[in-house]
């Protein structure tokens, strides 16, 4: 017995209309009949309303039932094997697939997909798996599966180009294959029109910056936003501005992303990096509030959105609320680096540093190259008290990405706990290279707390003199002038003390320390004068005696 083509014409137009409530209360009641009774529904009929009764309930959020009704329809699938029209045994595991990563089941999710033949498996199948091994630490599994999906989109997907350079593919292999698949390259695209050759420009720069060869990728992509028929792209903004946030160029990363929010405030990808930004600087809060505001308007079905709530959060230090955001904008994409990056750091002011490991060891499987990832796992070993793992890993993160002021900045801090000595030279060696981007704040406070507890005046005076001025004007921290006041308060220079906590305390109301250097200065300044006037007035004295 099966049922008339009207009811089932009907059930499609739900389907194709993606009316899932609706499609639940229909298909509910009929399927409970068929399973009391099997003669009354066919098994290719029973197979598609299990599998758009499973899609109804994921999209709904049910994911456990969902994935009741889909294994209902993968056993059926196995006796229909012959039957052709109906939903492949594939496309039941890719459904499946999503419920166990809507639920942040990454093994099962996996599983699920390594059950598909590889020919059957489709480019989203290939660069799912792919994510799934390279999380799990697979990394070659993770590089043929990437390369599967390459070789499928033609080489146009950058998700699977990333995806291979996060497994450590070098890039002269990854451009190779590129050039294998025919994909677009400036040779490639020389005799055709100015259409393909842009294009070709502008991919080819993108997967320069994706390998971490910056300085041509933004050579590249600065010269195309200089052209008239490419400027103010979003895209090409977008992967210029995390062009220079990977590289630690944090003022023209800054710079670019928010020109391109101001261009195009509808656009998400790499916004939660202007967040990271903003967030750095505690005059900016306003700002962030801005963008996080505006972000939730275009939706709320993508991390970003989240994260720059959950560092809003942890700005205003607010740490459940940044947790939440963050774990929202995880459960929506949990490939969201920005989001374990919050959660790491909000699990270190919380005192729960093995959390904080957890979650930063997540991200660095995601994103292996990232300087942000790895100084949160340098601070968690800090926040440990483990300072020769803090140093270790330090180390290791000079070899990955060279020397530079970030990497020996962060060396220098982590070394600071043991060498105090080795720390200066590390950390001098930094601020040298230093050319007004790219230094760690807190890197420069601990090298001028350690010039003066050697008591070196000058040379932390001339330091922190020095980066104040670098600062663009009105970013100047409330920190570096405290610690300037301290340093002129040490040398006996009471007044200019005073003016630097003034300041520090006009930038930062809540820093403790400036206010008691303010008072102490004060004090001091008070009791000079009236020591003045007392002295005086025994000069005079002395003149009457005299006389």
């Amino acid at each position: 017995m099966a049922l008339s083509n009207t009811l089932l014409q009907n059930i499609k137009l739900l389907q194709t209309n993606e009316m899932y409530e609706d499609i639940k209360i229909v298909l509910g009641p009929i399927v409970t009949i068929a399973e009391n009774n099997e003669r009354l529904l066919s098994h290719s009929d029973r197979l598609t309303f299990y599998v758009h009764l499973g899609d109804a309930c994921h999209r709904t959020g049910e994911h456990q039932k969902a994935l009741r009704y889909l294994g209902q329809a993968l056993q059926l699938r196995r006796c229909t094997s012959r039957l052709r029209g109906l939903p492949t045994e594939a496309d039941i595991r890719w459904r499946s697939y999503l419920c166990y990563a809507a639920q942040r089941l990454h093994a099962e999710a996996c599983r699920e997909l390594a059950c598909v033949p590889e020919k059957a498996r489709t480019p989203a199948m290939h660069l799912a798996l792919g994510q799934s091994y390279l999380r799990s630490g697979e990394e070659k599994l993770a590089q043929t599966a990437f390369k599967c999906c390459v070789k499928a989109t033609g080489g146009l997907s950058m998700e699977a180009i990333k995806g291979l350079l996060a497994c450590r593919t070098p890039l002269s292999e990854v451009l190779q294959l590129l050039a294998n698949c025919g994909c677009l390259t400036q040779r490639a695209a020389s005799a055709t029109g100015p259409l393909e050759q842009l294009l070709a420009r502008y991919f080819d720069a993108s997967v320069q910056a994706a390998g971490r060869a910056f300085r041509p990728a933004i050579e590249a992509l600065v010269a195309l936003d200089g052209n008239d028929l490419m400027t103010g792209d979003s895209n090409l903004l977008a992967t210029l501005g995390e062009a220079f946030y990977q590289c630690g160029d944090y003022t023209e990363a800054e710079r670019i992303l928010t020109r391109l929010h101001s261009l195009d405030s509808n656009w998400l990808r790499h916004i939660d990096s202007l967040a990271e930004l903003l967030h750095r600087h505690a005059n900016k809060t306003r700002q962030l509030e801005c963008l996080a505001a505006s972000l939730m308007q275009v939706s709320e079905h993508r991390p970003e959105p989240y994260v720059v709530y959950g560092y809003l959060n942890h700005s205003n230090k607010r740490s459940s609320k940044a947790m939440f955001f963050a774990q929202k904008a995880l459960t929506i994409s949990p490939n969201s680096v920005h989001a374990l990056i919050v959660c790491g750091y909000v699990s270190i002011r919380n005192g729960k540093e093995r959390d904080a490991l957890s979650y930063f060891t997540e991200a660095r499987k995601l994103a292996p190259n990232s300087f942000e990832v790895q100084h949160g796992i340098v601070w968690t070993y800090i926040n440990r008290h483990k300072y020769r793992n803090a140093i270790a890993k330090a180390e290791l993160l000079v070899k990955q990405l060279g020397r530079n002021p970030r990497t020996l900045g962060i060396y220098g801090l982590a070394t600071s706990y043991e060498n105090k000595d080795k720390a200066i030279e590390i950390l001098a060696d930094a601020f040298a290279m230093f050319n007004g981007r790219g230094c760690l704040p807190e890197c420069i406070s601990v090298l001028a707390e350690l010039y003066m507890e050697k008591k070196r005046y000058p040379e932390a005076k001339a330091l922190l003199v020095q980066k104040i001025e670098q600062e663009p004007a009105g970013e100047t921290t409330a920190e570096l002038h405290r610690l300037l006041g301290d340093c002129h308060s040490r040398c006996g220079q009471q007044q200019e003390a005073l003016v630097h906590y003034e300041i520090a305390i006009r930038l930062d109301s809540k820093n403790r320390k400036a206010h008691e250097g303010a008072v102490a200065m004060r004090s001091v300044l008070n009791l000079d004068s009236r020591t003045a006037g007392t002295h005086q007035h025994h000069m005079d004295h002395s003149d009457e005696f005299s006389d």
